[in-house]
């Protein structure tokens, strides 16, 4: 308005042109003019410019700027050349360049316009301002350019006697302007569907209840509920909504919650654009990761092997969904036990976000992070705990100390330090990281769940045990669906004679088992069904059915062993020696990777040779379980101490059992320090 000198009150609208302005610098590292050549440029010259020149859209101008200044540029914002001006491209062009009319009527009308179009920006929701039309674009390119337009008119006139082929490109033309418009009407439609939709979700369900008491998880109920008979007509809008309610829950770590919607969005763009899509690729990771997170490992081992290597192929290994995608597959890898191809993920990773992002990005922590992990699965401890130090290091630095990254950094390391024999630092780590989830997050997070158990293996460590249980109960109650905390759970209360504990651990197994085909949720089930004999009807009939139940499911599974052994256990305690002995001499000949599988099954298969009269049998192959099973912990009220887990936990149960039964009291000597 200054520019032009035309006696227009100067208001707001010019401030908005200066928000622009200011904007286009945050993003480019420039402003829409570039200041070297307006200040080689005379006074009317440079009014001029501003007055009549259209600068390029910021995305335009990344795309054509010098690769290394663009690559600088990029580096300052956090991320790679190709990716900010795929972030940039879009709503971010829009919003600049509505900020940046030479027309103030078609700017923002207040600073707080501009504010909340961001912010739907952020928000992943329709942003008000749109691409300027060609017919808008024309009539200002005419308007800056009247008398050339006007000798342009009269010549183009004389031309179109004599070609009548102009007539016919400029039909085709009016054609494509038409389309365009109706493009333009059909984006506003969409935008108008997805607003009036999400006005209605955050409106209060009842009109006499405060608004500040519904909670978040309420109102994405609410919508999902809505999105089911919503934008039917909108199907592309539907799944953009359905992919973003998805991710909404998993921040909360509502993950079961979270499937549906990435499962109907997926559906969606895999039927419309294929497999290899961008958006099928982000939503299928999205997908695959919440599976795991809900104990559908295979599942989404299988998702995430089918979406990693299409990522790679079609957005190159450095975009930000193939590293996520990248890291998705590492942490199945280390759960499924190939921690050396997880450590070469992890080690691409993060060699690839220093790269890109520099030492002290969030991503290169977490890849930081992950990396320790694998180390410490693939047995390289050492490594496993000076990498999670030095993550740790920098995330207190880069990120301050309750960020929730460095939060997870302490709970990692103070695990490392439980098992060096660190107990006392390990306590106080995770007794002070619990503190801050339940202050944060809250109680129901899993994430504070998981610090409540990691809490309650440093009470057991320390030989508190009856402060330990409780915290591992009340973490189970909260998360059911951990079935390997109530196997635990079961596996400690069995060990201590804590029959309600143990009871109500089994329960829990149950219940879990039978609501999903989760092999592993229903292998549990049963194993913790075995720990003990009982006489209960209804109890070994469930633990029977439990033991079939994780068979059939686990015939693919990469573990077999672990499904035979378990079914032998159940066969043993229902009195079924010969099925017993099928299914526990299989576990035992092939599980030899895997010593507390061969010796749990060694141990139930020598108690069903002796009760079957094959005694020599039955101590042959207690003995061979005894010489190469893992002593006894040395002070058996903290059973958990000096790294032993569950599954030892259970190996023991079942030696102390078999002992009891083949060995005649005359030949078991007093304890010694060398003796069992």
């Amino acid at each position: 308005e200054q520019a032009e000198m035309s006696g227009l009150d100067i208001d707001t609208r010019s401030d908005i042109y200066s928000l622009g302005v200011l904007l286009y610098e945050l993003l480019t590292g420039r402003t829409p003019f570039d200041p070297e050549e307006l200040m080689q440029k005379g006074y009317d010259e440079i009014r001029r410019a501003i007055r009549e020149q259209e600068p390029q859209t910021p995305s335009l101008f990344l795309k054509t700027m010098g690769a290394e200044r663009r690559a600088t540029v990029a580096q300052h914002r956090q991320s790679d050349p190709a990716a900010l001006t795929k972030i940039v491209h879009g709503d971010l062009d829009w919003i600049v360049m509505k900020a940046l009319e030479k027309d103030r009527t078609r700017r923002y009308e207040t600073a707080n316009g501009l504010a909340m179009d961001i912010q739907r920006h952020l928000a992943n929701e329709p942003v008000h301002a749109r691409a300027a039309s060609q017919m808008y674009r024309f009539r200002r390119l005419v308007k800056r350019n009247k008398v050339a337009f006007t000798a342009g008119v009269a010549i183009a006139l004389t031309l179109i006697a004599g070609f009548g082929v102009s007539l016919w490109q400029a039909k085709r033309r009016v054609v494509e302007v038409a389309a365009e418009r109706d493009q333009t009407e059909l984006a506003r439609q969409e935008a108008e569907a997805i607003s009036s939709f999400l006005v209605e979700v955050f409106q209060s369900p009842d009109a006499g209840r405060d608004g500040r008491t519904i909670t978040v998880v309420e109102t994405i109920d609410r919508a999902v509920k809505k999105l089911d008979t919503s934008l039917v007509a909108q199907p592309s809008q539907r799944a953009k909504l359905q992919g973003t309610l998805g991710r909404a829950y998993t921040s909360l770590g509502l993950y079961r919650e979270a499937i549906p919607l990435f499962e109907q969005a997926r559906h969606y763009y895999l039927a419309k654009f294929g497999p290899a899509h961008p958006a099928a690729l982000s939503v299928g990771q999205n997908l695959a990761f919440s599976y795991g997170k809900t104990g559908r490992k295979d599942e989404g081992l299988k998702l995430i092997e089918e979406v990693f290597p299409l990522y790679r192929k079609v957005l190159g290994p450095e975009n930000p969904g193939t590293l996520m995608a990248m890291n998705t597959l590492g942490i199945y890898y280390n759960e499924d036990g190939r921690s050396e191809e997880a450590i070469k993920l992890f080690e691409e990773e993060l060699s690839l976000y220093r790269k890109a992002l520099g030492p002290e990005s969030n991503d290169t922590l977490r890849a930081l992070g992950n990396l320790s992990v694998s180390y410490h699965a693939a047995g390289r401890k050492e490594e496993a705990l000076k990498t999670q130090e030095d993550q740790l290091a920098v995330c207190r630095k880069a990120l301050g100390p309750e960020h929730l990254d460095t939060l997870w950094a302490i709970t990692n390391l103070a695990s490392l330090y439980a098992e060096a024999g660190r107990i006392d630092e390990a306590f106080t780590m995770r007794k002070d990281v619990l503190a801050v989830y339940q202050r944060i997050l809250g109680p129901e997070h899993p994430t504070t769940r998981y610090a409540l158990n990691k809490l309650a293996d440093s009470y057991s460590d320390a030989g508190r045990l009856d402060d330990a249980l409780p915290f591992l109960t009340e973490a189970s109650a909260h998360n059911p669906e951990d079935t390997v905390l109530s196997l635990k759970i079961a596996a400690l209360a069995a060990w201590f004679g804590l029959d309600a504990e143990y009871t109500a651990a089994c329960q829990r197994l149950s219940e879990q088992a039978m609501k999903s085909n989760d092999a592993e949720a229903a292998e549990r089930a049963a194993k913790a069904h075995c720990l003990r004999p009982s006489s209960d009807a209804n109890f070994c009939d469930e633990r029977l059915k439990l033991a079939h139940r994780a068979a059939d499911l686990g015939k693919t599974h990469t573990g077999p062993w672990w499904f035979r052994m378990t079914l032998g256990m159940a066969e043993y305690r229902q009195g079924n020696q010969p099925a017993a002995d099928m299914a526990l001499g299989e576990a035992e000949q092939t599980a030899n990777d895997v010593p507390v599988v061969q010796g749990t099954a060694r141990l139930f298969l020598a108690m069903s040779l002796f009760r079957q009269g094959k005694k020599a049998q039955a101590r042959q192959l207690f003995d061979k379980a005894e010489a190469q099973m893992k002593p006894l912990p040395s002070n058996k009220r903290s059973p958990l101490n000096d790294g032993a887990s569950h599954d030892d936990l259970i190996l023991w149960l079942a030696y102390k059992e078999a002992k009891a039964m083949l060995i005649p009291p005359e030949e078991i000597k007093s304890p010694t320090p060398e003796n069992r």
